[in-house]
């Protein structure tokens, strides 16, 4: 019997597929999975604008987010804007020289979205939504479980 559910391996097996198909997209450009993340990131979550905040909503180490925002900012795809109210905090700004990769990006996620749902009906994307939420709210508190 397999150690893990099948739900986490179908996940895992999606993710990984989708992180492909981003890598495949951008190939020309030679980013790593992690700069294709910031990049995602900063695109999809404007209140959400430091190194900090990518390295806590994405689960990536705080190493790996200074390496690839590092990168990204040598080679112009993203700047530093220092908060008016606190020096010590730096913003990260998608440039001109960004926009049509995120938009790529963005086009591949709604096509790969698509292709994982389909003849999936609405009525069972609502159930789906509504499990998956539950299963993350039950995984916030892992207090309960116990070895």
């Amino acid at each position: 019997m397999d150690p893990y559910p099948s739900y986490i391996l179908a996940f895992s097996k999606m993710i990984r597929q989708y992180k492909s198909a981003c890598s495949e997209a951008l190939e020309e450009y030679k980013f790593s999975p992690a700069e294709i993340d910031v990049l995602m990131f900063l695109s999809n979550n404007k209140a959400y604008d430091t190194a900090r905040d990518i390295s806590e909503f994405r689960g990536i180490s705080k190493a790996l987010v200074s390496r690839s925002v590092d990168t990204l900012i040598r080679r112009k795809f993203i700047v530093t804007v220092i908060d008016a109210n606190d020096h010590r905090i730096i913003h990260l700004r998608l440039t001109d020289l960004a926009t049509p990769i995120v938009k790529r990006l963005a086009n591949l996620r709604e096509l790969f979205k698509r292709e994982v749902f389909s003849g999936v009906s609405q009525t069972d994307k609502v159930v789906f939504d509504q499990v998956l939420n539950t299963m993350i709210s039950n995984s916030m508190d892992t207090s309960r479980i116990k070895d």
